[in-house]
């Protein structure tokens, strides 16, 4: 994980309500910036605020949010998906008018902690796996443990009926890879409930020889299967393009495609979802 967003992961949570987020915010991408790249003034302008130090007035209490205000706050601050809707969170259960859904503060809390917890499951697999080690390397045995994997994020977590129910596996074949993840210590298993503990698994410094390269062939091939067999599907979606790029910068190419890839899934990834879809993403020269 970059720098920036490890310290930013660990400013939301330590963040005490919307101001105390901005605050630690501005001080995170003050610390990561160039020298003179980041202040007030400069936040100011880039999101097209008419007073310069509004920001730093709304980070000390002597102004507010506002309906008005606040996209441009969101579209300045560049934040990813899960803390974008942890500000949110913040927002609304502070600032009465932006609650329009009229959640009660409890409601709100049970919310942000939802957020808390995926943002904590983020930042420790990743400094897990930073070196490609570690037991979460289980999940990658084979497409069966990513489908089982996929349908365990409900707040509540599921019982094997819901797993094999939306996955479409043998009841054996669930129970296997339930015990294996659990095991591995990436799923809780309380009272016949199962529950992921991270939000996202990525594969990153990986060998050549590594299981992640076996599931991603396997489903490789699956999807040349049914692209054969029922190409225009109204469930499926085929994807081919082209395109010209300066391959040195290929690494932010990558990194911003990485990113915009986890946004979409947090965006409508539903924990309560009746069917588990596959999105496989492949860039090559």
């Amino acid at each position: 994980m970059e720098e920036r967003l490890r310290l930013l992961h660990e400013a939301a949570l330590t963040s005490t309500d919307y101001r105390n987020f901005l605050g630690k915010t501005f001080d995170v991408l003050g610390s990561t910036s160039r020298a003179g790249k980041f202040n007030f003034s400069a936040f100011a302008r880039k999101a097209g605020l008419q007073s310069r130090g509004f920001a730093q007035e709304v980070v000390t209490g002597r102004k507010r949010l506002t309906p008005q205000s606040y996209p441009k706050f969101v579209k300045a601050l560049g934040l990813p998906f899960q803390l974008r809707k942890y500000f949110a969170l913040l927002v609304m259960r502070d600032e009465a008018e932006f609650n329009d859904q009229n959640l009660s503060r409890e409601e709100i809390e049970a919310k942000l902690a939802v957020v808390r917890e995926r943002i904590r499951g983020q930042v420790a697999f990743e400094a897990e796996s930073s070196d490609g080690q570690g037991p979460h390397q289980e999940i990658f045995k084979a497409t069966q443990f990513l489908s089982v994997y996929a349908v365990l994020g409900c707040r509540n977590g599921s019982e094997v009926d819901d797993v094999v129910r939306k996955t479409g596996l043998h009841p054996a074949v669930c129970r296997g890879v339930l015990h294996h993840l659990v095991q591995s210590k990436l799923v809780t298993e309380k009272a016949g409930r199962y529950k992921s503990v991270h939000s996202h698994l990525v594969a990153q410094h990986l060998p050549g020889d590594h299981e992640f390269k076996t599931a991603y062939l396997e489903t490789v091939e699956h999807l040349k299967k049914r692209a054969t067999a029922d190409f225009d599907s109204p469930e499926s979606l085929y994807i081919h393009s082209y395109f010209s790029i300066d391959r040195k910068r290929l690494p932010e190419f990558k990194k911003r495609l990485w990113s915009l890839v986890l946004e979409y899934i947090d965006s409508c990834d539903d924990d309560e979802g009746d069917a588990v879809y596959r999105l496989l993403v492949g860039l090559l020269p």
